[in-house]
């Protein structure tokens, strides 16, 4: 009976040991995909996307998240560049009021 308790055992740990190194591969996974983007304007304001800016050629804008989560629309002929971001020597501290507005859902 003993060697019955044994095998149990070490099914249970295996199934708990995928478990884990199933959750480590995908948070391995997640954390490179996580980039932030640093859009800067024709006047020098700096705003942070946490989604790539893509340009609507309908409507000559670009659309991005900003840090707190609001969809952002930004005239193309404002930006001069967008750049992946870096976190050494960052510029920014708090970018939730960026002054841009909202652009409405509909879009």
């Amino acid at each position: 009976m003993r060697r019955g308790k044994g095998r149990r055992f070490m099914r249970l740990k295996n199934k708990i040991m995928k478990k884990y190194i199933l959750l480590l591969a995908m948070a391995t996974v997640l954390a490179g995909c996580a980039n932030r983007y640093d859009i800067t304007t024709n006047s020098g304001a700096m705003l942070r996307g946490v989604t790539k800016p893509v340009l609507h050629k309908e409507t000559d804008e670009y659309f991005f998240k900003d840090a707190s989560g609001k969809q952002m629309a930004l005239r193309s002929g404002w930006v001069r560049t967008i750049e992946v971001h870096e976190e050494k020597g960052s510029q920014f501290k708090n970018q939730t009021d960026s002054g841009f507005k909202v652009s409405p859902s509909s879009r």
